[in-house]
């Protein structure tokens, strides 16, 4: 974890209905909880906790300094309620942990470099597959996980979610296919269509058929060469 990311929280007397009023005033319900205290019912300045946010998503921890007593604890954003209408943020959920204790997350993975089989074709890699859950200390726990895509030199070239390099410490969580590999994590398709040289359609989808019992839809890649439009 790179950076310490501190939130400070008041005690809330409102709830219910009446809550509407905090949000008026430029505050957010919190719900503090886990499995060393009680739920607590706090709030925060909403743009303290838009930055939070913003800075921590849902897999990085935050120290959350408790009012009265000043205790500090570790949690980690687990519900985010907007206004559907407006956007505008509405409650947060925090869950405590136990620095000692492993949780899960979904971790964001960047693509980085460029794709020689892209460039050949004058496409891009489209990113399908946007997050990865894996297992760590709330501590370890990475902000993302960096894919090079310049690994993917032809069309027949297919990265798995099995490929991304993790950290020692981080484990792997995301569900293994039923042939014992893991989800397609990135590859290159060529051809005006999105279909590979031969014309026979993307040449690891086609792979990625075998040995399952029903196809792999396209949501399960993390990114495929597809042209660009030229008009």
């Amino acid at each position: 974890m790179a950076n310490r990311i501190t939130l400070s929280l008041e005690t809330r007397t409102i709830i219910g209905k009446q809550v509407k009023k905090l949000r008026k005033a430029g505050t957010v319900p919190v719900h503090l909880y886990g499995p060393s205290i009680s739920p607590r019912f706090l709030q925060c300045a909403t743009s303290d906790l838009l930055k939070v946010l913003v800075q921590a998503g849902s897999n990085t921890p935050v120290f959350v300094t408790l009012p009265d007593s000043g205790e500090e604890h570790l949690a980690f954003v687990r519900e985010v309620q907007w206004e559907p209408l407006r956007g505008t943020l509405l409650h947060v959920d925090l869950l405590q942990t136990d620095v000692s204790q492993r949780v899960s997350a979904e971790v964001p993975i960047l693509l980085e470099g460029e794709s020689q089989a892209a460039r050949e074709v004058g496409g891009t890699v489209g990113q399908v597959l946007r997050t990865l859950s894996v297992e760590a200390l709330p501590l370890d726990m990475p902000g993302d996980l960096r894919v090079d895509v310049s690994v993917l030199t032809d069309d027949n070239n297919v990265l798995r979610a099995g490929d991304i390099s993790l950290p020692g410490n981080v484990t792997l969580l995301t569900r293994f296919r039923r042939d014992g590999g893991t989800h397609r994590a990135a590859c290159a398709c060529g051809g005006s269509s999105g279909g590979g040289r031969s014309g026979r359609g993307c040449a690891c989808r086609d792979r990625g058929r075998s040995g399952i019992a029903r196809p792999l839809r396209p949501a399960r890649q993390l990114g495929r060469v597809a042209p660009t439009n030229s008009g």
